[in-house]
């Protein structure tokens, strides 16, 4: 009988971490423990950063489905949590992933919600990937639309009510002296914040026009800017910024310089001590765990030098892995993995002590891939980073209850993740649901990989990013706002060029392959074209008349 069910993320974990066994028993052993008493297959994820994909892991949906990933799942029919709990499963969030916050719903069907956040990086982000474009909408209507500004200021207020909420409503206890203080400070100030915005919303608004996202905090709730202290932090942000743009430009260096980003970054032992203590104490006998590590994600980060320095007591062993050709991969990055994969140990070794190894299932995949570890080619736009280093992660499956086999002739992706969990339960899927378990012979043809890129989703005015995978092929293109046509700007044939360098998309001998691909998207994504299928078109990718800009 199945008693505990874990759904582990790692951000940024990558498949091909594991296609050489050799090597990935070498360096991550527990991970192969559990694939080697379970299975793993390729799937591909359906956008390529955390905040795009989320909601395809939490309601099997497409990333631009239910308006868009800007608003989380707050729109979404149902997230897999609430099928879980709705089967008399206590279900917890443990997480040091600042995206899973209160304000887009991620609590859903969550009895406890346990998030290592840092508020100030969610408001930054939120005012960057969110905000700014309503702000611009009135900067172009000079603040006369009433509905614009009303949407912004929705979605403001929900942000500042989630800071609040999140420190008087949800479990703390992940949280750290440092977290505490400065998420407690940031609450304080978003009550203010609050009430600024009932006398002077005008103001608020200059403000947020006007202001960098990244030390906003500093003027949160404040009816007049501390001087001294909101200028050095711009000094800093600046040179921070030209620090990051230094380390873009020089990635390929191996030892590539270390980070500090603007907020705290939480560590996998820390949410795997965590499981571990609910593990213990716990005398309920159905229980869901949904865990997401960010080490691999932020693993150049030093904003926690001790815990950096821990990591490198197993430099040697990585410097023996490179020197016998067992990785090309960032030491930064196998680190941080190998860093994980212990933590999964000590998971594996407390399910022994308390004989609940047979009676746990479990789920490991990554939200995406990561360009940092290794790449052929230049760091991209985001809407264009859906090449097999960006988007190729595996899906580990343990304990399911039956026999298990990956079937691996048909095409996998980020909403197989909670499908395969839900398979193993027995828990039927939402009507809404799209993904298929890993372990049954269902299954597409194709994955979709999409995005509005760094913008707000509004299908009439936004480029959209669509990669469609097949087993064959990669075709990679550009919606551009209200055009009914798919530019097409990257074809790879994936069997013959795995790593995909050889462009095929201007080869006019291709032209046929690529009218079949453009018209399985035109199917699957009706909802970004017209609706007369005799109106829809595509047309090779000019750079120079197409410009996306950064």
């Amino acid at each position: 009988m199945i008693e505990r069910t874990i759904c582990m993320i790692i951000d940024a974990l990558r498949f091909d971490c594991f296609e050489n066994k050799k090597a990935s028993e070498f360096l991550f052993p527990n991970l192969n423990k559990i694939i080697n008493k379970g299975t793993i297959c390729r799937a591909f994820s359906n956008s390529q950063t955390t905040q795009f994909v989320l909601p395809s892991i939490f309601c099997q949906n497409y990333p631009l489905d239910y308006k868009g990933y800007a608003n989380g799942i707050l729109s979404r029919p149902s997230s897999y949590v609430e099928l879980i709990s709705k089967s008399g499963y206590e279900t917890q969030l443990i997480s040091s992933c600042n995206q899973l916050g209160l304000a887009l719903g991620y609590n859903r069907g969550f009895d406890k919600v346990k998030v290592t956040a840092d508020f100030r990086v969610m408001l930054e982000e939120r005012i960057n990937r969110h905000l700014k474009f309503y702000l611009s909408e009135l900067r172009e209507n000079k603040g006369l639309n009433n509905e614009i500004k009303k949407n912004l200021l929705d979605d403001y207020r929900r942000l500042l009510d989630g800071f609040i909420e999140a420190t008087e409503n949800t479990d703390t206890s992940v949280w750290n002296r440092k977290i505490k203080q400065c998420n407690s400070q940031i609450a304080k100030q978003a009550r203010e914040e609050l009430k600024l915005l009932n006398t002077s919303e005008d103001m608020v608004i200059d403000r947020l026009q006007n202001i960098p996202p990244g030390i906003y905090w500093y003027v949160l709730g404040r009816n007049k800017i501390p001087w001294m202290s909101y200028n050095l932090a711009r000094i800093r942000g600046a040179i921070a910024w030209r620090w990051v743009k230094y380390i873009k430009a020089n990635g390929r260096l191996l030892f590539f310089p270390f980070v500090i980003l603007s907020h705290w970054v939480g560590v996998a032992e820390e949410v795997f001590d965590e499981l571990t203590l609910e593990l213990r104490k716990s005398k309920k006998y159905k229980q869901h765990f949904h865990l997401h590590v960010m080490d691999l994600h932020d693993c150049r980060a030093i904003n926690r030098p001790i815990k950096k320095m821990i990591q490198f007591k197993k430099f040697p062993k990585w410097i023996y892995a490179r020197v016998k050709g067992l990785t090309d991969r960032h030491y930064l990055y196998d680190l941080a993995l190998m860093s994980v994969d212990e933590q999964i140990g000590h998971m594996i070794t407390t399910l022994e002590e308390l004989n609940l190894t047979n009676k746990t299932s479990l789920v490991v995949s990554g939200d995406h891939a990561s360009h940092f570890a290794k790449s052929p080619r230049e760091y991209q736009y985001v809407g264009f980073r859906t090449h097999y280093e960006d988007i190729n992660i595996p899906i580990i499956a343990y304990n399911c209850g039956k026999e298990i086999c990956a079937y691996t002739d048909r095409i996998r992706d980020s909403m197989s993740i909670t499908a395969t969990l839900l398979d193993f339960m027995d828990i039927n899927p939402d009507i809404s649901f799209l993904g298929s378990s890993i372990v049954k012979k269902n299954g597409r043809d194709f994955a979709i990989v999409e995005s509005a890129g760094s913008k707000l989703f509004n299908n009439s005015q936004t480029n959209l990013f669509l990669t469609l995978i097949t087993k064959k092929y990669k075709l990679i293109g550009i919606k551009m706002g209200g055009d009914n046509t798919l530019f097409v700007k990257h074809l790879y044939n994936c069997i013959e060029d795995p790593e995909e360098l050889d462009d095929l998309a201007n080869n006019k001998n291709m032209h046929n392959v690529i009218s079949g691909l453009t018209e399985i998207i035109h199917k699957e994504r009706q909802m970004f074209f017209s609706q007369k299928s005799e109106n829809y078109k595509w047309e090779y990718y000019d750079a120079k008349e197409l410009c996306v800009t950064t």
